[in-house]
């Protein structure tokens, strides 16, 4: 059995925290890896500081390409120097805590039936920007991410998962459409959650770095258009997705660009939260903040961050 674990991980000008990422990989419990970081033309010194870790230690390989601007293209590119008979992801600027792989290597080796794992993860960054979406953060405690599950919401992150080489390499990679970029790893997680349920241990085991801008980030991307886009893509690949779900899942971005523009923005936003509860008439949390949108804005994102603490209270 090859019990390597292939690391992958996509730099690009992380010169802030690419050492701490890769530090966090040399702490882990399971020394059985490799580490394979792909420099995508970063203009920093990502790459001299990846390079110099290469050269320490022979278990990490570096490869430096022009910017593609596409994570997903870094990301295959370090996939196709994978030897493992495991692959897990690690962005260049997140952390793993020191047992991450050695617990989910051993949930995989003793449950053949499943082809991946993700675990729970905390938020780390600047403390204003991690205060913002600790507000409107949801633990999860599913014991499986189901496709139906993922298409409502994204309850896996990239940096959290380990998946079976053979899956990896039946699910052909992550897709280099530009018109995806932004949800790339989305459509990757989608597409494997359509395979088969991926387990869920419920631990924090890896950290999020969230750094300034990425508030802004959803608008940045148009991920309304672009999840549209997704989710046609994956109809014309044989992946059905029920209209309900799609309608949904619609409305709950739309809801979600709303929020960013309360609290970041200078846009109206109410004009989003009038759309989402269109598009989902049913759903009380649309109901309650287009009622509550009337409020100063001061006022509603005090009244909101109250409503979602007794939420998560409970």
């Amino acid at each position: 059995m090859n019990d390597l674990v292939s690391i992958i991980t996509p730099a690009y000008n992380c010169e802030k925290y690419i050492a701490q990422t890769i530090e966090s990989v040399l702490v882990q419990t399971y020394k059985n890896w490799e580490m394979l970081i792909c420099d995508d033309g970063s203009t920093d010194a990502t790459g001299r500081i990846a390079d110099d870790y290469a050269a320490k230690d022979r278990r990490i390989r570096v490869v430096h390409q022009p910017n593609s601007g596409l994570p997903a293209a870094a990301r295959n590119s370090a996939g196709r120097m994978a030897t493992g008979g495991f692959i897990a992801f690690l962005d260049g600027d997140d952390l793993w805590l020191p047992q991450k792989l050695e617990k989910q290597l051993a949930f995989l080796n003793s449950h053949p039936e499943f082809e991946a794992v993700h675990t729970s993860f905390a938020l780390t960054g600047e403390p204003e920007v991690v205060a913002f979406y600790k507000k409107f953060w949801e633990t999860y405690n599913h014991e499986k991410a189901t496709f139906e599950m993922m298409i409502m919401k994204c309850v896996m992150h990239i940096s959290t998962l380990m998946v079976r080489k053979i899956c990896f390499d039946a699910l052909q990679g992550f897709d280099e459409d530009l018109r995806l970029r932004g949800v790339e790893d989305y459509d990757y997680m989608l597409r494997l959650a359509a395979r088969a349920p991926v387990y869920h241990i419920c631990e924090n085991l890896s950290f999020y770095r969230i750094v300034k801008g990425s508030i802004s980030h959803n608008n940045q991307y148009n991920l309304h258009e672009k999840t549209q886009y997704l989710f046609n893509k994956l109809l014309t690949k044989g992946i059905q997705i029920e209209p309900s779900q799609l309608r949904r899942k619609q409305a709950r971005i739309t809801y979600s660009r709303g929020i960013d523009l309360l609290y970041t923005g200078t846009e109206p936003y109410r004009h989003y939260f009038w759309q989402a509860f269109k598009s989902d008439c049913f759903n009380i949390q649309f109901l309650i903040t287009l009622i509550s949108s009337i409020l100063p804005r001061p006022l509603l994102k005090k009244w909101l961050s109250f409503l979602l603490a007794i939420k998560n209270r409970f």
